[in-house]
């Protein structure tokens, strides 16, 4: 089964920062952000017997995807992945979130789940976030998960993000 999957990175309009939760759990937050056309891309192939070939862009730390695979319940090994990037790793556009979004969306296909926009960020966001001990807010995910130009709110007290699409 081979899943192909993309997301974009974005840009923060106004708001970063707004969207830490040491900030935002008590004073909400909001955040604009355009998602542009700068794309991580995902091909994944579960595959069959013990082979895996694991190809990340370059500049790319690979036991990020490899915590993400395993983090979805696969082995790295029943996994083949090709991830491509069009522009550059560690970019401040929200580049480990777009790469994280596409594959969680890829590997959740690959489980048979339908997950929707909200489900993928949120997976995720918790998968760099909690699990990986990467710092960082949650507007990145749920752009790299919708596109578009969106705001964000983000509840007081941690309210479940709210992306309101333009």
């Amino acid at each position: 089964m081979k899943i192909k999957s993309s997301s974009p990175t974005r840009i923060s309009l106004i708001g970063g920062g707004t969207d830490l939760p040491e900030f935002f759990i008590e004073h909400g937050g909001l955040v604009i952000s355009l998602a542009i056309n700068i794309r991580q891309e995902m091909l994944v192939t579960i595959k069959e017997d013990e082979f895996s070939n694991l190809e990340f862009p370059p500049g790319a730390d690979a036991e990020f995807y490899r915590q993400i695979i395993k983090e979805m319940g696969f082995k790295p090994e029943e996994v083949a992945l090709k991830a491509s990037f069009d522009g550059k790793i560690r970019s401040g556009l929200g580049t480990s979130a777009s790469a994280a979004v596409a594959l969680v969306a890829a590997l959740a296909k690959a489980e048979g789940k339908t997950w929707n926009k909200d489900q993928i960020a949120e997976k995720a966001w918790d998968i760099e976030v909690n699990q990986q001990k990467m710092f960082g807010g949650r507007q990145d995910q749920w752009a790299a998960a919708y596109g578009g130009m969106n705001t964000i709110y983000f509840g007081k007290g941690g309210e479940t993000v709210k992306p309101w699409p333009f």
